[in-house]
Order: C-alpha cells, then sequence, then structure tokens
C-alpha cells in the first residue's frame, strides 16, 4: 500500500537540502514501481476506451465541438490531465481534444449507480471510484492514479469535485497536486465550455492550455495554485474566442 512509505510534508520538503530530497525521491520511486500493478487488464481496459472513443467522436460532431491549440497536447504518456467541471458529457468533448490518448478517470462513487453509464464507459475503461466522504477511499483512489502514472499511463482529474455548471469556477482541492507531487509527473491543464448546454445551438469549447512542470522541489500548495490558475487561464481564453466572434 502507498500509505506504508512515509511522506513528507511541504514544510519538510523545503527544508531537505537538494541531496537528501533526492535521496527521498529515488527511495519514493522504487517504492511506487514495487506496488503490485495489472499491466495486463489497464491494456486491456485501454484498449475499450480506445474503441468508446469513436462514439465518442461522433457526439462530439453532433454538437460541432471546437477544439483549440490541439497542437499543446504534449507528445508523451503517463501524464496528469486537469480541466474545470460542467456537465455530465465532458469527458465525451475531453476525448476528441485528447484523441488517441487513453484516459483513467477519477469519478464519484455516484457514478455507480448508473448502470448503464458505468458499465458501458467507466468500469471498462479503468475509472477510478472515490467516495468523496471517505478519507480512506482517497487514500486508496489515489494509490491507483499514482501507480497508473508512474507505470506510465495517463490520467485525468477534474479538480473542483463535481460539476459546477457554466460560468461557475470553484476552488480546487489539493488532492490533484497531491497526485502529481507523489508520481512526479507533469500536469497538462484544459478548459471547457458549453458542455452542458446540449439542447441550444452553443457550441461546447474544449481549450488546450499550459503544460504544469513538476519537479521535487513543487510543493502541493503552489501545484494547486499554479494548476487552478493555469485553467482559469483557459477558461478566459475561451470567453475571449467567444467575443472575438461576435465582433
Amino acid at each position: 500500500m502507498l500509505n506504508n512509505m512515509p511522506r513528507i510534508s511541504d514544510k519538510k520538503r523545503e527544508m531537505l537540502t537538494d541531496d537528501e530530497l533526492d535521496q527521498y525521491m529515488i527511495e519514493l520511486e522504487q517504492y511506487l514501481k514495487s506496488v503490485p500493478f495489472d499491466r495486463e487488464k489497464t491494456l486491456s481496459e485501454e484498449k475499450y476506451y480506445l474503441l468508446m472513443e469513436k462514439m465518442f467522436y461522433l457526439m462530439t460532431l453532433v454538437k460541432r465541438c471546437k477544439i483549440i491549440n490541439p497542437d499543446k497536447v504534449p507528445d508523451e504518456s503517463g501524464l496528469l490531465y486537469v480541466s474545470n467541471h460542467i456537465g455530465s458529457f465532458d469527458q465525451f468533448y475531453m476525448s476528441r481534444a485528447l484523441t488517441g490518448i487513453p484516459l483513467h478517470y477519477l469519478v464519484k462513487d455516484k457514478v455507480t449507480t448508473w448502470p448503464i453509464r458505468w458499465n458501458l464507459i467507466y468500469k471498462p475503461t479503468g475509472a477510478v471510484v472515490v467516495d468523496q466522504t471517505k478519507l480512506s477511499s482517497w487514500k486508496e483512489a489515489k494509490q491507483k492514479l499514482v501507480t497508473l502514472l508512474v507505470n506510465g499511463h495517463s490520467v485525468f482529474i477534474f479538480p473542483e469535485g463535481t460539476r459546477r455548471g457554466e460560468n461557475n469556477l470553484g476552488e480546487f482541492h489539493a488532492g490533484v497536486a497531491q497526485v502529481a507531487q507523489e508520481a512526479q509527473k507533469n500536469v497538462v491543464t484544459l478548459a471547457i465550455k458549453n458542455s452542458a448546454k446540449l439542447l441550444t445551438s452553443a457550441k461546447p469549447i474544449v481549450m488546450v492550455g499550459d503544460t504544469i512542470h513538476v519537479d521535487k522541489r513543487s510543493t502541493v500548495r503552489l501545484l494547486t495554485k499554479q494548476i487552478q490558475d493555469a485553467v482559469y487561464r483557459n477558461y478566459d481564453d475561451i470567453l475571449s474566442y467567444e467575443k472575438s466572434l461576435r465582433r
């Protein structure tokens, strides 16, 4: 279990010398890679995800989803992707922006009560489930997310923790930064708008933004702010794009 590996606080991280921190990071990486990992099952889940991606693509065509800055998606695997969260179909539009990248989403346990979506989409694609009311559930979910990342697989988290609706960005939970820090994986930021307006002519828009670099000195507090600020900027850029269309 990941919880058996001693974790250092942000304060302790800042106090360690470079050599001490390097040694800690080496030991942490060795430990994380020793955690049991079912690669065959994970590859099977990702193969299914890529099949489902074709269905997602058809939906984005119907709604004429607009992707801005697709060239900013890094050409590497095993990254953490984040965005604001508006509606139940955000995942479909994200798949259009991140075509060909199998993603393991962090989802609330509520989705397991939706038999069709759970058994058709979330469960077979390897989504990681968390009960937000239980700390033990978050620790278990974090273990799965970090293990996926250190083994070269990609993870997607909505750091607000719930759907916020249009024009209502929320504070980001620190859990996303904890995952990035422990896995030492960079964070690709996106933003989405109009994804909940299924019965209107508004086009869903996904903006691919900056990638946040994570290194041994990155603290949870700093990372959380960097990630949130980047997603907020992405959303502001979408607003600017929409404004330019009305001129």
